[in-house]
């Protein structure tokens, strides 16, 4: 998408998904396979929130398709349905670069209990996300993307080393604390007006 393009936001405040699980995760360190990105893939329950939600998204989408005299869509565009399982999932994307080349801030993640933390959803964790919808028309045409804001685990089913340990309990072992170092305090000043600001507070977790 053009940096250039126009964004009119389709929401007031921030919006929080449903609870899902994580799919493909990079919100700590981006994805530079191509063009740098935080990106992870929200994949929805099967059940009556997730119809809700699809349903309000596919109203904010026509909505602002019809405003600019485009068609209406009977499918959410950024809404992926497996061939096989039939599991719908969304993915969330935000550029890891500012407009100047310097690089943003990652993700802020925050616990069940709603204070910020280190950890990184993998694959398997339950959580949920909170994001902005934002209608975009550039030269490659029109559409709406859900700009991400941050994350919260709810759950965790997996750990990043990919696997159970293989190791029995030791009685008396060093036991972890579950504390975290805090976060580091990016000195990059956020001037992308594609991205909206919040503070700690707007994060409705």
């Amino acid at each position: 998408m053009s940096k250039k393009s126009k964004i009119d936001w389709l929401s007031d405040k921030a919006l929080v998904s449903p609870v899902g699980t994580a799919r493909y995760s990079y919100l700590k360190e981006a994805d530079t396979k191509f063009e740098p990105c935080y990106r992870i893939t929200l994949e929805l329950d099967n059940d009556a929130d997730t119809e809700t939600f699809i349903e309000d998204l596919i109203t904010k989408q026509n909505d602002f398709l019809k405003s600019k005299g485009e068609d209406a869509m009977s499918k959410l565009k950024c809404l992926k349905i497996d061939k096989e399982t039939g599991a719908k999932s969304i993915q969330f994307k935000s550029s890891a670069l500012l407009p100047n080349g310097n690089p943003r801030p990652p993700i802020k993640i925050y616990d069940g209990s709603n204070q910020q933390i280190e950890d990184e959803p993998w694959g398997g964790d339950r959580i949920r996300m909170c994001f902005k919808p934002g209608g975009w028309e550039s030269g490659f045409g029109i559409g709406m993307k859900l700009y991400m804001m941050s994350c919260q685990i709810l759950e965790k089913n997996s750990s990043s080393s990919g696997g159970a340990s293989p190791f029995d309990t030791v009685e008396g072992g060093y036991v972890s604390s579950g504390d975290t170092a805090p976060a580091a305090l990016s000195t990059a000043t956020v001037t992308d007006d594609e991205v909206p600001t919040l503070d700690d507070g707007d994060i409705p977790f």
